[in-house]
């Protein structure tokens, strides 16, 4: 370790077969400032980080890949709500990870959501992705700035570009996203590219509201037009 360099801990979480797992890089600085850490499976963790008086929930997700069956998938989404909808109002939720689902670059009913800065098509897993924002009044902070495509992509490989990788936030704090890209680090990875966010950590009050329940989750609705 080289002169001022920092340290860092790691905390993760994995599985036997290798297909999944989650973890947070943590700097020796903040490991001080850790309330709790909490695996919830090999798919979705979190850590509750005091930053000056302010805690932060962080949430690490990696969502079940194309191909694998839609319960699992249903599964996923339904512990993801009962997670974030289980974080107090006054609490900042930084939620980030590889959803593996694209939300392409329409709004098309998802006002509050999306912010029409997106990238390629969307597809029935990026729908998921939405519901579940739409749901827990997330906001996906990817689609807050417009990027050359080549700024916006998390994933190449063999031709194939996509944005995989998402950051997001409750609706109510997206005034503290300043700016959201792929990591200029990419030459060090061969597919997958890390996204940066730079979030500002407010400590004024909010105004206090009930714990949020969720919506009733009618994208789980098979059929298109029961759906709508």
């Amino acid at each position: 370790m080289g002169k001022g360099m920092s340290r860092y801990k790691f905390f993760w979480q994995g599985c036997k077969d290798g297909n999944s797992g989650v973890g947070f890089l943590i700097s020796d600085r903040w490991i001080d400032r850790i309330v709790d850490a909490m695996r919830v499976n090999e798919r979705i963790m979190y850590l509750k980080v005091l930053i000056g008086d302010k805690l932060v929930t962080c949430i690490c997700a990696y969502a079940p890949q194309t191909g694998r069956s839609a319960e699992e998938k249903d599964s996923f989404w339904d512990q993801m709500i009962s997670v974030t909808g289980s974080i107090p109002a006054s609490e900042l939720i930084v939620v980030g990870g590889d959803l593996n689902g694209h939300v392409g670059t329409n709004v098309d009913g998802y006002d509050g959501v999306h912010c029409r800065y997106g990238f390629g098509e969307r597809n029935a897993d990026g729908e998921r992705i939405l519901d579940f924002c739409d749901a827990v009044e997330l906001i996906v902070t990817n689609t807050c700035f417009k990027r050359q495509k080549n700024r916006l992509a998390t994933y190449v490989s063999d031709g194939t570009v996509s944005l995989t990788g998402h950051l997001l936030l409750r609706r109510c704090d997206r005034r503290n996203i300043k700016k959201t890209s792929k990591s200029l680090l990419e030459k060090n990875v061969s597919q997958h590219r890390l996204l940066v966010g730079d979030v500002i950590i407010s400590s004024a009050p909010r105004k206090k509201k009930r714990m949020h329940i969720p919506r009733l989750k009618v994208w789980k609705l098979r059929e298109p037009n029961v759906k709508q």
